[in-house]
């Protein structure tokens, strides 16, 4: 080939960038494990050989995916003078960076313990700046609702992650807004018996062979990823070697069928109750206080339900997909009944918003171990679901 017909390429300057998206992109769907990084390469449209140019490993690719997401939050945050500034901030990064949440609830697991333990940190730093804000320009607030509404924000730009709903664009940024802006103007009243208390454990010498298992595996999927536990790891857990534990679950899949199936019934437990009130509003009181105890009782099966789903069987995934629709749609019709005049669409919006909140709450350290959460986290819930559009 002479020199004239020689075509040049060059790394375009943003080849970095890509990657990277690419990657967010990718683990968002697949998870951690189930994304190579010969697959990212493939994405980018490059040779794997070239992506080692750019990063050293795959957690190296992670951990950049994942911090590059939190500098957006809190470059977003920290440029917000005032409640209103921080909102719509925030409000429009999650509607451009929908992703982030996934990562950090689902992927960031997989990072060593110092680098994941690091991101907490900013995280919780960027939670007190947020509460500043919110103690600036409302002094009814102690300084722990301050930071409990904060994280409560945080949970309601997360759920758009999921927005799963028939919404315009333009509406469904409204809605967002509405939603968020209940949340920083809800009344959490400040108890002042409130205490910090211990729930983590459910573990008692009492139990079958089996419930431990189920709670130790609840857990450790929970806190590393289904991934990264094998049944060595959950036969150490309660005193057994790895191999005994296939006397009493087929493997290690068949064990989160179980715990999955587990959280379901509990959750589903107190709908007979919603359905037998005397009417709409008192059944809405009964639904979100079932769901809200099961929640900050269960935190490790409440992230399980989240974040582990796609780890099923294909049968046991498709019943959990129904199940979970099904207990939005209850959620939906009684929200509906007890305080009517939303679209569906919208309503889902707001249960959704709901349900990441109290997901957060009890899943995020010292918030978790408040002795008046229920009571904190039903207000939240209640002015979200009431939310005026």
């Amino acid at each position: 080939m002479s020199s004239s017909e020689a075509v040049k390429t060059t790394r375009p300057r943003n080849r970095k960038s890509q990657i990277v998206a690419a990657a967010a992109d990718l683990f968002r769907v697949h998870g951690y494990h189930g994304v190579a990084l010969a697959d990212v390469a493939d994405a980018v449209g490059i040779s794997a050989p070239a992506l080692y140019r750019h990063v050293r490993n795959k957690q190296e690719l992670l951990l950049t995916t994942v911090q590059g997401g939190f500098n957006s939050l809190d470059g977003a945050a920290r440029r917000s003078t005032d409640v209103d500034g921080l909102v719509t901030a925030l409000v429009t990064l999650s509607m451009t960076r929908s992703g982030l949440a996934g990562l950090w609830q689902r992927e960031a697991r997989h990072l060593p313990d110092e680098e994941h333990a690091a991101l907490r940190a900013q995280l919780t730093d960027l939670v007190k700046h947020m509460a500043g804000l919110l103690r600036a320009e409302r002094n009814d607030l102690t300084d722990a609702n301050a930071e409990l509404v904060a994280w409560s924000l945080l949970g309601v730009l997360a759920s758009l992650a999921a927005r799963r709903v028939d919404l315009p664009s333009r509406r469904l940024e409204h809605v967002a807004r509405q939603v968020a802006y209940a949340v920083v103007r809800c009344d959490v009243r400040a108890d002042p018996a409130a205490k910090l208390v211990n729930r983590r454990s459910h573990r008692s010498d009492s139990e079958s062979r089996r419930e431990q298992l189920l709670n130790a595996a609840a857990e450790l999927f929970d806190r590393r990823g289904f991934g990264s536990v094998s049944m060595n790891d959950i036969g150490s857990a309660v005193g057994i070697a790895g191999p005994s534990v296939y006397k009493h679950f087929a493997g290690k899949a068949d064990l989160l069928a179980a715990v999955m199936v587990r959280g379901y019934e509990r959750l589903h437990a107190g709908l007979p109750q919603v359905h037998a009130a005397p009417d709409p509003r008192t059944a809405l009181t009964i639904l979100m206080r079932s769901h809200i105890d099961f929640s900050v009782q269960n935190s490790y099966l409440i992230g399980l339900l989240i974040s582990e789903r796609d780890q099923l069987p294909d049968k046991e995934r498709a019943a959990s997909v129904r199940a979970q629709k099904d207990y939005l749609d209850v959620w939906v019709r009684i929200v509906d009944r007890a305080l009517p005049g939303r679209e569906p669409g919208e309503l889902q919006l707001m249960v959704n918003a709901a349900f990441t909140v109290i997901n957060n709450l009890v899943r995020t350290g010292r918030t978790n171990r408040r002795s008046d959460l229920a009571d904190r986290l039903t207000e939240l819930t209640l002015a979200i679901v009431a939310t005026d559009l």
